[in-house]
């Protein structure tokens, strides 16, 4: 009995280490995406431009995406929630879309369907997965203040209660040292 135990908490023990090891990012990658968010801007599906380092949300993330895409799909009701339940003064989500060329018509049928209420980029030459180097999508970075938080390689439930109480701490931390200054 006690080695069974044992066995079970350490089997436990590196699965949470596993988990931790997966949310990890490797400090090159980090680097480079943070020197890719002082310079990408974007244009939305509505025509609006949209340039990271000059967003006054502290709290931003990248969500990349494609209509054919299950996984994608069904994280949106989530990221919705997250949206609905922040300013997008504090957090901002742009969705970027990989489709090929041609497929506004479908993207936006998407938008419609999921009421995905953040802006949406579509990316049909690639180039801006490229850049991030999405090799799988789903695929989201979040950053705060322009510095890498998390990525995270595959569907997320983005209306975790962790989740959204992490982003509360920290856009409280923000606020209370605002107030100090």
């Amino acid at each position: 009995m006690g080695f069974t135990g044992f066995l079970c908490g350490q089997v436990a023990f590196d699965l949470f280490d596993q988990a931790k090891r997966e949310k990890m990012v490797h400090p090159k990658v980090a680097k480079t995406y943070e020197i890719l968010f002082s310079e990408m801007s974007f244009n939305t599906v509505n025509g609006k431009e949209i340039k990271l380092d000059e967003v006054a949300a502290p709290i931003v993330i990248l969500n990349f995406w494609a209509s054919w895409c299950s996984p994608c799909l069904e994280e949106f009701p989530s990221m919705v929630e997250l949206r609905t339940n922040f300013k997008e003064k504090d957090v901002l989500i742009i969705g970027i879309n990989g489709d090929e060329e041609n497929s506004l018509k479908e993207i936006k049928r998407v938008i419609r369907k999921y009421k995905i209420n953040f802006p949406t980029v579509t990316d049909p030459s690639g180039e801006i997965l490229s850049k991030f180097n999405v090799s799988s999508i789903p695929l989201t970075i979040i950053f705060h203040r322009g510095k890498v938080l998390e990525v995270v390689k595959g569907p997320k439930d983005f209306s975790a209660v962790e989740m959204q109480q992490n982003f509360k701490e920290l856009l409280e931390r923000e606020k209370a040292v605002v107030k100090a200054n």
